[in-house]
C-alpha cells in the first residue's frame, strides 16, 4: 500500500514541478546555492529548490522543495507572496511575512507546508520548518504539517481563513507568544498513520502550545477529526498558554477520533466537548492548571498535581481521578453544578467543593453522581449558599453512588448554616447501606447522650442483690401415717378459668428516631459575649469601699476584679469566660454631717475572653469582649458615725464594647455593642452585738439593675445573619450581709460574710437567620461571699472579697476583687 501511495505522491509532485516550470519558476539545482537580496534579478519569482536558497530582505513568490532533495531554504526578513512548501527539507523563516490567497481545501490553501517522504527509508531525513518572529497568512490555513514533519514556531502568528494550522502527522511546538488563529478552528487535527513514513511513528507525534495562543474565531480552539486509519492526537498546553473558542469550546473531539490532552500551569476558560462516538480520550488537568468550563462526553479525566477545575455547568465524564492537592469545584459562587461520572471514581486525597443551601433535606446542592464504583479518599468542602440552617432527617445528598461504594468522603473544614453544624454521613438512618453520602445537621443517636435529664432518660438504679439465706438443716423424716380409707368423692368442683396475666408495660425509651439539631459553638460565643458585656461593669455599694463612712473628705478609689464563669449554652455548648475589669472613681461632692451623701464620677475598662466547645462536635470557638465605660454614682448613709441605719446607693453608666468571635476554621467576625445601665440599691444595718473589742451587724440588702444593651448586626462570612433579640433587662439581688467591726490602734478591720439571691427577668437571646436561640442560663442564682475591709487611719481604706455563684444547668461563677480608697 505504501508503495502505491508513494508512486501517486511522486506523480503529483512531478505534475506540480512541471506546472512551476511552465510558470517559469527558478530552479535551484542540487548542490547549488542561491542568495536573493533586494534588487536581485530573480526577486519576486517563484522557486523550486533542490539545493540551497537564502532570501535576505527580498521579495519572493512561492517556494517548493522536492522530496528527497535535502533542500535548505532560509527566509530572513523576506516577504513571500506564495506558499512555502517543505518536502523533506529544512526551511527556516525568520522575521518574514508569508501571505497566500489560495482558499482551496487541500494543501494549496496553506501558506506553509512541511511534509516528510512517504517512500523514504528509516534513515530518510525529516522535514523541518522553523518560524521565528514571522507573520504567516493562508487563504485556508497558516500551516499544515504531515508525513512526520517537524515544526518549531516562536513569536510568530499563523492565520488562516478556515484553520490557523492543521496537523496530520508529525510534531509542532508553538512557543514564545506565538498565535495560531483560524476563521473557524484554531488548530485542526486529523491525525493518521496512513501513508506516513516509516521513520516517523505516531507515538512521536505531538503538538505543544507553550506560552502561546490558539484561537478559533467561530469554532473551537482545537478540533480533532477522524482520518483514514485515525491515530491518537496528543496535545500539551502549558506555561500560561491560552485557548479561545468562538463557540465557547476549547476542544472538540468528533466521532471516531481520539485525543490525549494535557494542560498545566495555565488558566483556561471554555468547554471540552466529546462526540458520543468519539474514541478513547483522556483529559489531564495538572500542575497548577486553572480551568473554568464543562466536560461533555465520555472522556476520562485526571485532575492531579495541584490542578483545579471549576465547573461552569453540568458535566459528564468517563472515569474520573482526583489527585492529592487538586480541586474540583462543582459550580461557581451560587451555582449548583452536577458532575456525572459514567464509570469509576477514584479519590487520591483531592478536594471536591460543593455549593449547598444548608437547610433541611430539600436544600439545593451541587452533586456528584457515579454510575460505577468509588474508591480512595476524597476531601469534601461545602460552601453554604444563603442557607438559614435547619434540622434534617435523611440529610442533603451530595454524592450518589450506583456501584460499589468503597470510597471515603471526608468533610474538610466545617459546614455551617445559621446556628447549625452539618456533618457528612454515609447512608441514612433508614438505609445505612445505600452507599450515598449526605450532609446532616442532626444527631440521631440516643438523646440522653445530649440531655440526661430529658423525659425517659432517668437511669434505672439497680437494686443490690439480696444475700442468699443459709440453708436450713434438714429435719429427720416423720414415720408415715397409715392412709385413711377414701371417702366417696363428691361432685367435682368446676375449676375457675385462670386470669390472663397482664401484659408487661414496655419501658419508656427515648425515641432515637427523633433527631436532635447539632448547634455549632459560635452561637455560644456570641451569647457568652453578650452576657459578659451585661455583667462586666456592674457594681454594688460595697464594691466602692465604705462610701459615706470615711469622714468628711472626698476620696478616689480603684477596684480590680477577676471573674471566671462556666456555663452550658442551650444545653450543648460548654463555655468558660474569664473577665478582668478595672474601675476608677473619684468623689465630686459631699454633703451632710451625720446623714451624709456623696456624688462621684467613675471610669472603667475591661476584657472578657470566652472559650466555647460543642459537646457533640468538639469544635471550639473563641470570643472576646473589650469594653470601656463612664458613669456617675451617688450614695447616702443615715448615720455616718456608726455602721447602723439605712443606706441608699445608685449609679448610672454608658459603655461601649468591641467584640470578636472566631470559630475553628472560620473567619474572625467583629462587631460593636453599646449598653446603658443603672442601679438602685438600699439596705439597713442592725447591730447584733457590741463589746469593747468590736461590734457585729446584720444588714439586709436589695438591689435593682437595669441594662439596655444593643449590638450591631453581624453578617458572617458564611452568610449567617446574627441579630439582637433580648438581653440585659432587669436584674435583682436580695441578700444578707453579716459583718463585724473591730477597732484597734486607730485601724478598723471589718470581716464579713454575705449570701445573695440573684434573679434575671430577661433571657439572653440572639437570632441566627431569624431563628431565636436562648442561652438557657438560669434565671435564679445563689451566691456566697466572704471578705474584709481594712481602714488604716483616716485616709486609707482597703478591701477585698471572694464570691461564688451557682445555678442550674451547670452554671458556676467565681470572682475575686480588691480595692483601695484614698481620702483627700
Amino acid at each position: 500500500m505504501r508503495g502505491c501511495t508513494a508512486l501517486a505522491s511522486a506523480i503529483a509532485l512531478s505534475l506540480l514541478f512541471a506546472h512551476k516550470a511552465a510558470a517559469q519558476a527558478v530552479v535551484v539545482q542540487p548542490g547549488q546555492t542561491v542568495t536573493l537580496v533586494p534588487g536581485s534579478a530573480n526577486e519576486g519569482r517563484d522557486f523550486n529548490v533542490l539545493g540551497t536558497l537564502t532570501v535576505r530582505g527580498a521579495r519572493v513568490g512561492a517556494i517548493e522543495t522536492i522530496n528527497g532533495s535535502g533542500a535548505v531554504v532560509t527566509l530572513d526578513g523576506a516577504t513571500a507572496s506564495g506558499r512555502v512548501a517543505s518536502y523533506q527539507a529544512t526551511v527556516t523563516v525568520r522575521d518574514s511575512v508569508i501571505t497566500t490567497t489560495d482558499t482551496s481545501p487541500g494543501i494549496g490553501g496553506y501558506a506553509t507546508i512541511t511534509h516528510g517522504l512517504a517512500s523514504g527509508g528509516a534513515d530518510a531525513p525529516r522535514s523541518v520548518l522553523t518560524l521565528v518572529n514571522s507573520q504567516i497568512t493562508g487563504g485556508t490555513g497558516g500551516l499544515q504539517f504531515a508525513a512526520g514533519g517537524i515544526v518549531n514556531v516562536a513569536g510568530s502568528t499563523l492565520t488562516g481563513g478556515v484553520n490557523g494550522a492543521r496537523a496530520i502527522a508529525g510534531s509542532a511546538e508553538f512557543r514564545a507568544g506565538s498565535r495560531v488563529i483560524g476563521g473557524t478552528n484554531g488548530l485542526l487535527m486529523t491525525v493518521t498513520a496512513r501513508n506516513q513514513p516509516i521513520n516517523s511513528t505516531p507515538d512521536d507525534w505531538y503538538v505543544l502550545v507553550d506560552g502561546s495562543t490558539v484561537q478559533g474565531q467561530t469554532g473551537s480552539a482545537i478540533r480533532v477529526n477522524p482520518n483514514l486509519t485515525p491515530e491518537l492526537a496528543r496535545i500539551t498546553v502549558q506555561n500560561d498558554a491560552t485557548l479561545l473558542g468562538g463557540n465557547g469550546n476549547l476542544v472538540e473531539v468528533a466521532a471516531n477520533a481520539a485525543l490525549d490532552f494535557t494542560a498545566r500551569t495555565s488558566t483556561l476558560a471554555g468547554d471540552f466537548i466529546m462526540d458520543a462516538a468519539a474514541g478513547d480520550t483522556t483529559l489531564r488537568f495538572l500542575d497548577g492548571l486553572r480551568l473554568t468550563g464543562r466536560v461533555r462526553g465520555g472522556a476520562d479525566v485526571i485532575v492531579d498535581q495541584g490542578g483545579r477545575w471549576l465547573l461552569s455547568g453540568n458535566s459528564n465524564t468517563g472515569n474520573l481521578t482526583l489527585g492529592a492537592g487538586s480541586d474540583i469545584l462543582l459550580g461557581d459562587a451560587g451555582q449548583f453544578a452536577q458532575l456525572t461520572v459514567v464509570g469509576n471514581y477514584i479519590g487520591q486525597g483531592g478536594t471536591l467543593h460543593f455549593n449547598t443551601v444548608l437547610a433541611d433535606d430539600a436544600g439545593d446542592t451541587s452533586t456528584l453522581r457515579v454510575t460505577g464504583a468509588t474508591g480512595g479518599t476524597t476531601q469534601v468542602a461545602v460552601t453554604n449558599i444563603n442557607g438559614a440552617g435547619a434540622q434534617t432527617v435523611n440529610g442533603i445528598r451530595l454524592v450518589r453512588v450506583e456501584g460499589a461504594s468503597n470510597g471515603r468522603f471526608v468533610l474538610q473544614g466545617r459546614a455551617i448554616g445559621g446556628m447549625y453544624e452539618y456533618f457528612l454521613h454515609k447512608g441514612t438512618d433508614a438505609a445505612p447501606a445505600n452507599g450515598n453520602w449526605y450532609l446532616r445537621s442532626t444527631y440521631t443517636g440516643n438523646p440522653c447522650d445530649i440531655n440526661p435529664d430529658a423525659p425517659g432518660c432517668v437511669p434505672v438504679i439497680p437494686v443490690d442483690p439480696v444475700d442468699p439465706v443459709d440453708p436450713v438443716d434438714p429435719v429427720d423424716p416423720v414415720d408415715p401415717v397409715d392412709p385413711v380409707d377414701p371417702v366417696d368423692p363428691s361432685d367435682p368442683v368446676i375449676p375457675v378459668d385462670p386470669v390472663d396475666p397482664v401484659d408487661p408495660v414496655d419501658p419508656i425509651d427515648p425515641d432515637p428516631a427523633d433527631p436532635v439539631p447539632v448547634l455549632r459553638p459560635e452561637p455560644g460565643a456570641y451569647l457568652a459575649n453578650q452576657a459578659a458585656a451585661v455583667q462586666m461593669f456592674q457594681l454594688r455599694r460595697h464594691d466602692r469601699g465604705a462610701p459615706g463612712l470615711d469622714g468628711e473628705s472626698n476620696g478616689t478609689w480603684i477596684l480590680g476584679r477577676r471573674d471566671q464563669l462556666q456555663a452550658t449554652i442551650a444545653g450543648q455548648v460548654d463555655t468558660t469566660t474569664h473577665t478582668d475589669a478595672v474601675h476608677l472613681g473619684t468623689d465630686l461632692w459631699r454633703w451632710g454631717q451625720r446623714g451624709r451623701g456623696q456624688i462621684g464620677l467613675m471610669l472603667a475598662t475591661g476584657q472578657a475572653r470566652t472559650e466555647a466547645r460543642s459537646q457533640l462536635s468538639g469544635y471550639r470557638t473563641r470570643g472576646e469582649v473589650r469594653g470601656d465605660a463612664v458613669g456617675l454614682y451617688a450614695g447616702w448613709v443615715q448615720d455616718s458615725d456608726s455602721r447602723r441605719g439605712a443606706y441608699v446607693d445608685a449609679w448610672a453608666q454608658y459603655a461601649r464594647f468591641d467584640n470578636e468571635v472566631q470559630g475553628d476554621s472560620l473567619t474572625k467576625e467583629t462587631y460593636d455593642a453599646r449598653s446603658r445601665s443603672a442601679s438602685l440599691e438600699a439596705g439597713y444595718a442592725w447591730r447584733l452585738h457590741a463589746s469593747d473589742e468590736g461590734e457585729l451587724y446584720l444588714q439586709p440588702q436589695v438591689q435593682l439593675v437595669y441594662t439596655d444593651i444593643t449590638s450591631d448586626r453581624v453578617q458572617e462570612a458564611n452568610g449567617t445573619l446574627v441579630e439582637d433579640d433580648t438581653a440585659g433587662g432587669l436584674q435583682s439581688r436580695v441578700g444578707l450581709r453579716l459583718f463585724g467591726n473591730r477597732i484597734g490602734a486607730g485601724n478598723r478591720v471589718q470581716p464579713f460574710l454575705a449570701i445573695n439571691w440573684l434573679h434575671s427577668a430577661r433571657a439572653e437571646v440572639l437570632r441566627f437567620n431569624a431563628e431565636r436561640l436562648d442561652a438557657d442560663l438560669p434565671d435564679s442564682r445563689y451566691e456566697a461571699q466572704a471578705g474584709a475591709q481594712l481602714q488604716l487611719g483616716q485616709r486609707w481604706l482597703a478591701w477585698g472579697d471572694l464570691r461564688v455563684q451557682r445555678g442550674n444547668n451547670g452554671y458556676r461563677d467565681a470572682a475575686a476583687q480588691i480595692g483601695l480608697r484614698a481620702a483627700w
